[in-house]
């Protein structure tokens, strides 16, 4: 089949294409497909997947996400910033710019994409020399360091004595792992006011804590681009030139911009993610939250294991409205005005502090929940997860097992921009209570406005990378909890997403009757442009026909499945607990993605399995 010249079209996938000479073009990012068309989204056409294979690909269009370079073979060459290509007017302007996204491109991609074209960048050889020499200067300082993300466990260790569960003797093994986490997107409980801005200079030494110290010096302008979802179909976004970036007129610009794009719909950015924790530290660690203050009156290194029966889970549940982003401009581009000097610049940054800036912040609402029940992980998770589905859909009640698994549990919350502040609200009588506080606590109100709730930071020296940290944290895990005498078998390890990757054997041979703890943290990109990241549940929606597990309830696409040899494969998510039946007999238990190609991204899940022939249950194992 063939599709009119001009066409957009997308099947199965979340890739768009520009249809022209026969061939289809992948657009690249939302900003492009509105240069394209205006109407955006409205003007994509839906066709099946194998009418849309049939066509031949052809070359990407140009991109015009920040930072992106088109390069015409024998032709002009072109900068993306601030939702615009700009000409690129000299060999060494060429030169100076960053070659994170760069790509060859058509000359004639410009013609069709003119109204997205602005003015000529600047050459670098007009530069002053009071300029120069600072951007010479912050090119000269080295970035923050950072560790690749990583476990490390220390030494089993024997608890003395025996412990008692359920009036039965148990004996507890346990182990402190050291965790490093990279982080890249902030998570902010308590905003400074002062300096929570996209475009807000701050110094590289305080982003790893996340007490932003601001550069108190005068501004050169820059652009603050507001991106959201609230004006669906179509994805929107509109810019505004601030002459000297600070707060005021950022906060002035930034109103405008709302009004002009009229947000009216629901929020659909969503998004929810929990984990079994055996630290408050490292909730906050895995989760990326900043570390100056918890807002949970608990300590935030204590462990949460001492009573057996019992075990916590950290949940953050969010709704971004909508994301402004900071473009600066000059070139190369420039941070401070004019009249600033280098003196002045070293005041605020040197060796091991690096100027920064925020280049985009997420504004919405979010709760942060901190569980302790007598129940497992596994239960609270589903628990939590039916409080957050009944609440964002409106429904009036959750199931009687829920309710039973709260009745059981206390709730502590944190909701960001809500009324609760970083306090803490105590949810008394969850069981009746949590989903009505939650619906609350999402209504977007004069009184309760969106706030900002996630924040990336880059660096002033080109080719301006988002700035990394790493967190560190060591708890304590139990990883034995055996019966006196009794037996326990356990296995950690990891399944991803890149280069090499596949199912993963755990040499852990299961028979009738045992029983299976399975639980599992992380995040993946599964390789589709226009989905981010997942964790252990997956992405929305189901799964392709032709993944490994391609139907059945709670199934999805990229989420975490186990098996038995490497075959009979069953969803995993986030955990699982569960017998084995007869039929696996002597079978070898396996985990893999739900989806038919593991190389093709990154990411990791981090996996660890109990597998237990007695009981009682420990709720704190895993």
């Amino acid at each position: 089949m063939s599709f009119p010249e001009g066409s957009l079209i997308i099947g199965d996938g979340p890739e768009v294409y520009y249809v022209q000479n026969g061939t289809r073009r992948w657009v690249p990012d939302p900003l492009t497909l509105q240069a394209v068309d205006p109407r955006s989204w409205g003007a994509v056409q839906r066709v099946p997947q194998a009418d849309l294979l049939a066509v031949p690909a052809g070359v990407p269009l140009p991109a015009l996400n920040d930072g992106s370079l088109s390069i015409c073979p024998g032709g002009p060459s072109y900068f993306a910033r601030g939702g615009q290509f700009h000409l690129v007017p000299d060999a060494e302007t060429l030169a100076s710019l960053p070659r994170d996204h760069v790509a060859s491109t058509l000359t004639d991609d410009f013609v069709l994409l003119k109204a997205a074209i602005g003015d000529p960048l600047p050459s670098v050889t007009d530069t002053s020399a009071s300029v120069a020499a600072i951007d010479a200067y912050i090119r000269s300082l080295a970035p923050l360091p950072y560790e690749p993300d990583s476990d490390t466990p220390g030494p089993l260790v024997k608890r003395p004595g025996v412990t008692e569960v359920d009036g039965v003797d148990v004996e507890v093994t346990e182990q402190r792992v050291r965790m490093s986490r990279q982080v890249s997107d902030f998570v902010e409980i308590s905003p400074i006011p002062d300096v929570m801005y996209a475009g807000s200079a701050v110094a590289g030494v305080s982003v790893p804590g996340g007490a932003l110290a601001p550069i108190a010096l005068t501004r050169a302008p820059g652009q603050i681009t507001v991106t959201t979802d609230l004006t669906l179909p179509a994805v929107r976004s509109q810019s505004k030139r601030l002459e000297r970036p600070d707060l005021p007129s950022y906060v002035d610009a930034l109103n405008e911009l709302l009004d002009e794009l009229k947000p009216t719909d629901s929020a659909a950015a969503m998004s929810y993610r929990l984990e079994k924790i055996n630290t408050l530290e490292q909730g906050m660690v895995s989760f990326g939250l900043n570390l100056k203050g918890s807002g949970w009156n608990v300590d935030a290194k204590a462990s949460l294991n001492g009573n057996l029966t019992h075990s916590t889970v950290f949940g953050m549940f969010s709704q971004a409205y909508y994301q402004v982003a900071f473009t600066p401009e000059g070139s190369p581009p420039q941070f401070f005005a004019d009249d600033v000097t280098l003196d002045e610049v070293k005041a605020y940054a040197g060796p091991n502090n690096p100027p920064c800036y925020l280049s985009s912040v997420t504004y919405g609402r979010m709760v942060i929940l901190l569980v302790d029940g007598e129940a497992s992980s596994l239960e609270i998770k589903a628990a939590l997860s039916g409080a957050w589905t009944a609440a964002v859909s409106g429904a009036a009640s959750l199931s009687a097992e829920y309710k039973n698994t709260l009745a059981r549990s206390s709730v502590t919350a944190v909701v960001i921009g809500g009324s609760s502040g970083a306090a803490g609200d105590i949810i008394e009588d969850p069981a009746n209570n949590l989903l009505g506080w939650v619906k609350k606590q999402l209504t977007i109100t004069a009184d309760l406005p969106v706030t900002p709730i996630q924040y990336t930071v880059r660096y002033m020296a080109a080719p301006h990378h988002l700035v990394k940290v790493s967190r560190t944290t060591d708890p304590v895990r139990i990883v034995d909890a055996n019966v006196y005498g009794g037996r326990e078998a356990a296995w950690s390890g990891a399944v991803g997403e890149g280069p090499g990757c596949g199912p993963v054997g755990t040499g852990l041979r299961m028979n009738r009757g045992d029983d299976v703890t399975v639980t599992a943290t992380g995040s993946i990109w599964a390789g589709w442009v226009f989905i981010g990241r997942n964790g252990p549940e997956g992405l929305d929606g189901p799964p392709k026909p032709w993944y490994p597990l391609p139907d059945g309830d709670g199934v999805r696409g990229s989420m975490l499945i186990g098996g038995f040899d490497n075959t009979n494969w069953f969803p995993v998510g986030g955990g699982r607990r569960f017998t084995v039946p007869a039929e696996r007999e002597d079978g070898e238990l396996w985990f893999r993605l739900n989806d038919d190609n593991m190389t093709n991204g990154n990411g990791r899940f981090d996996i660890n399995v109990s597998l237990r022939r007695r009981m009682p249950v420990i709720n704190a194992a895993g």
